[in-house]
């Protein structure tokens, strides 16, 4: 839901509430879907043996028909029968629970790069239209003067822009202004401005987009605001990390998977192993599968945690040697 005010402009809080939304729905798609693929995969392995027993009874019954066989085949054929039906109907006590369900207390969060660039994105949106335009805070009594902090015309304009008196975040805001957070935060800000410090590449991305707007000479409405700090987000160093945590991800899935796996499976396990090498990142991101796996892995889905133990036992002997610490540490959470 967006709220308007009067001057058609949307409430902050509700603009991150709804990024923030958004960012949860990306994150549960990702964790979810190695196990909705499971449970689909499932399906379709019982539809094919149903399917197969179904065959298999019709040409009983035929054969059984044509009077080829004595009433004790034909008995020995309904146990048979009631055999396969068993077979159709496996138990669902031993069907594995986690099955398509997950942990995100065990997984600790779920490390999602993806994930967490997009709440670093809304986060950073509004903290930059809430606090980036200086003009909204500060005030130069006379020509030449040095500005001074005008807290009234601050919450002045947050009532204009939706934060209107009586919301909570208009009493938030209030508390904010009388801490001496906010006397500190303003004092920084001053200093940038009289020393003219040049942002670096690496400083935090609410640095580089209110440098961006100061420089470009943008205006700080939220969709300015939201484009800048998308556009700056994607040339930030470690970005690459995504797409390369996503495809080890997807690897490790695949390779401990109930199917099997759909190429050279040595090759892939020794280019996982080169990966973990390579960042302690993706060590995590594989050894967090690798849990979920073990934790999927009980009655029907055993493979799972066959597979994963397999991959694990690589990671300790030719894995970097951290692998040790976070086996140690999986195995006793």
């Amino acid at each position: 839901v967006e709220d308007m005010d009067t001057g058609g402009n949307r409430s902050l809080p509700d603009c991150l509430y709804q990024d923030l939304t958004k960012v949860l729905a990306t994150d549960k798609k990702v964790f979810w879907q190695g196990a909705v693929q499971e449970r689909l995969g499932a399906v379709a392995t019982k539809g094919k043996t149903a399917a197969k027993a179904a065959m298999k009874k019709g040409l009983k019954y035929l054969k059984n028909k044509s009077g080829k066989d004595s009433m004790d085949s034909k008995v020995e054929s309904s146990a048979g029968d009631d055999t396969e039906e068993e077979a159709i109907q496996p138990n669902e006590s031993s069907k594995s629970k986690s099955v398509g369900k997950g942990n995100y207390f065990y997984e600790q969060g779920f490390c999602n790069e993806a994930a967490e660039v997009e709440a670093r994105i809304a986060f950073s949106t509004f903290f930059v239209s809430l606090l980036g335009d200086l003009r909204s805070y500060l005030t130069q009594n006379a020509p030449g003067t040095p500005p001074v902090v005008d807290k009234m015309k601050f919450m002045k304009g947050r009532a204009q822009n939706g934060d209107r008196p009586g919301t909570a975040m208009f009493l938030l805001l209030g508390h904010f202004m009388r801490s001496k957070l906010f006397d500190e935060f303003v004092a920084a800000r001053l200093r940038e401005l009289q020393t003219r410090q040049a942002v670096a590449e690496d400083a935090p991305l609410f640095a580089l987009v209110t440098n961006h707007h100061r420089s470009k000479k943008i205006a700080f409405y939220l969709d300015n605001v939201r484009n800048s700090v998308k556009e700056l987000a994607s040339s930030l160093p470690g970005r690459y990390l995504i797409s390369w945590n996503e495809s080890v991800r997807s690897r490790t899935s695949a390779l401990t998977s109930m199917q099997a796996y759909n190429g050279d499976a040595r090759k892939a396990l020794t280019q996982l192993t080169a990966d973990c090498n390579e960042t302690s990142t993706i060590l995590v991101d594989t050894m967090m599968v690798l849990w979920t796996r073990m934790q999927e892995g009980k009655g029907l889905q055993w493979k799972k945690t066959h597979l994963a133990l397999q991959i694990i036992r690589d990671l300790l002997l030719n894995g970097p040697i951290n692998a040790i610490a976070e086996a140690i540490d999986g195995f006793a959470s």
